[in-house]
């Protein structure tokens, strides 16, 4: 009987964020907590999803990879090997458009 209660607890939470981000589809630490919440609910794939767009939102939050690879399938890995790669900061990615040679 408490399992249930606590399902039923996590469950309700879940619904109550989602709606939050059908108000805030951009923010980047609901669509953390969204995924968190799926992943307590043994939703993988829905975690994956906010999680990834978290992620593909704000880069600087490196700490998603690690737990994006434990809900991704194994088709899902080859894009989180993409987005690991991706700068952290807009500065270290504009840094990179610069490495051409210069003659003056």
């Amino acid at each position: 009987m408490e399992t249930t209660t606590i399902d039923n607890g996590k469950q309700e939470r879940f619904q109550q964020l989602l709606e939050c981000l059908g108000e805030r589809p951009r923010d980047v630490d609901l669509l953390i907590q969204v995924g968190n919440a799926a992943e307590g609910l043994a939703r993988p794939r829905e975690a994956f999803l906010y999680l990834s767009k978290a992620f593909e939102l704000d880069s600087s939050k490196r700490f998603l990879i690690p737990k994006l690879r434990a809900c991704a399938s194994p088709e899902e890995m080859p894009r989180i090997q993409t987005l690991a790669r991706r700068p952290a900061k807009f500065l270290e990615a504009i840094g990179e458009s610069f490495s051409f040679p210069v003659s003056t």
